[in-house]
């Protein structure tokens, strides 16, 4: 497991961090390998198997899209202006809200803010949160899809706020030969909510399973 790289430059871009990761994949002689994407997470894998295709031999895209939609840039230009002013209680409990689905999305929020008066909820480095809010924003693979030659497994909760159904689509489309899972009920918090049917269906496409039974 390769965690989310720390003090980014200003201006990085997904694609910039995919290069990042190549650079480790290659120290490390891990390559090819299987990854996993999530959130921004698959935003970052979508370039690292289009432009390091040798490194890569299956991909899983997890609550990631294209691009985000509508809704989706509104939440993540306000979290950067949160961010900005170091109202990081607010960051998070925003994040529950907009990431949850049910009871989840409306008593967390409310607890989170409250806890942020005694607990210290600022990320490591609190600038890389600006960064990669703007890195969100402005990212948009679909005119490199067509150079991911790696197996494709696009998993995504169907009622994802950020990346909505049609962005998801859009993804799966766009790469040859990609299947799609979509969880019914499921937001962008897919990985934390449905962890075990997830990772079901992720080893199973990774252990070359693409037949009837893959999806939730």
């Amino acid at each position: 497991m390769v965690g989310r790289p720390r003090h980014l430059p200003v201006g990085s871009t997904t694609r910039d961090m995919a290069a990042g990761y190549a650079g480790v994949i290659d120290e490390q002689d891990l390559w090819p390998a299987d990854v996993i994407g999530v959130s921004m997470g698959g935003l970052v894998a979508q370039y690292l198997a289009a432009d390091y295709g040798d490194y890569v031999d299956s991909l899983a895209v997890v609550a990631a899209g294209t691009r985000l939609g509508g809704h989706g840039e509104n939440v993540v230009t306000r979290w950067r202006s949160l961010a900005g002013k170091s109202r990081w209680a607010e960051v998070v409990a925003d994040a529950e809200r907009e990431s949850a689905t049910g009871l989840e999305a409306t008593v967390a929020p409310a607890l989170i803010e409250a806890a942020g008066r005694v607990v210290d909820f600022r990320p490591a480095v609190p600038a890389d949160a600006v960064v990669s809010c703007t890195a969100c924003l402005e990212h948009d693979s679909r005119e490199i899809l067509g150079d991911i030659d790696a197996s494709t497994l696009v998993a995504a909760g169907k009622v994802d706020r950020l990346f909505p159904e049609p962005r998801i689509r859009e993804l799966k489309g766009g790469v040859a030969d990609a299947t799609l899972a979509l969880f019914s009920g499921a937001g962008h918090n897919l990985a934390t909510s449905e962890p075990r049917t997830l990772n079901g269906v992720v080893r199973r496409y990774f252990d070359g399973f693409r037949g009837d039974g893959l999806y939730p």
